[in-house]
């Protein structure tokens, strides 16, 4: 159980490809590292990773790690239309209810 029931929408355009996918939890971590919910390569993403917060007032993303900007810059939030930059690629974000939709299994 989770603070709310919204999920993760993703879609990933780039050179000549594009794809979705639902993260079945309202957070996702984004980036080059295994860990990751989604993995891309390092080149896609230029070292760059994020954590995605899904709320019932939308979806909050944080960039990690080594980055140029102030720590308060770091953070905003995102809406659906708002494109996240990963080099050659474009992340867009949304949050989607989650509500009749089973729990993962595990």
């Amino acid at each position: 159980m989770f603070w709310c029931d919204q999920r993760l929408q993703l879609t990933i355009d780039g050179p000549g490809t594009s794809r979705s996918l639902v993260i079945p939890r309202p957070f996702a971590r984004i980036g080059a590292n295994e860990s990751a919910d989604l993995v891309l390569p390092l080149e896609v993403t230029g070292g760059r990773n994020w954590y995605l917060h899904a709320t019932d007032r939308g979806v909050y993303c944080v960039e990690l790690g080594k980055s140029s900007k102030s720590t308060r810059r770091r953070g905003r939030w995102v809406t659906p239309t708002q494109e996240l930059e990963l080099g050659t690629h474009s992340l867009y974000v949304k949050s989607v209810s989650g509500k009749g939709v089973p729990a993962p299994a595990g």
